[in-house]
């Protein structure tokens, strides 16, 4: 039997077998590292969605407090909200000048500190 014949004993085989072989793993080290920016880009997008989250959840519970305290107070009668006809009230008195000619009342920004 010739050498010749088998063709991993062909020196261009194995040529072509060499090339493809770093080919595939020239190939593969680019998806690896495809692969690893990816899964960075996700992390640091799933650790910024969770802070994110976090701190909406941090900013409602603080909500859902002050406004359980708030409605506490009014059933107790002890509550600093003023109603709709307080505030007309109080901008009659107060601001005759904050109404127009016709008589209706300038939207007004009004803040209260607990």
């Amino acid at each position: 039997m010739c050498d010749q014949s088998l063709p991993f004993r062909s020196n261009n085989f194995m040529s072509k077998l060499r090339q493809d072989y770093r080919q595939r793993v020239s190939t593969f080290a680019e998806d690896l590292s495809r692969v690893y920016e990816l899964r960075v880009k996700v992390d640091r997008a799933n650790r910024e969605f969770k802070e994110k989250i976090g701190k909406q959840i941090d900013q409602l519970m603080l909500l859902h407090s002050e406004i359980l305290q708030e409605a506490d107070a009014i059933r107790k009668g002890d509550s600093l909200l003023l109603t709709e006809q307080d505030l007309i009230t109080f901008s009659i008195t107060l601001a005759p000048s904050s109404f127009h000619s016709t008589g209706k009342l300038v939207k007004a920004k009004l803040k209260t500190d607990p």
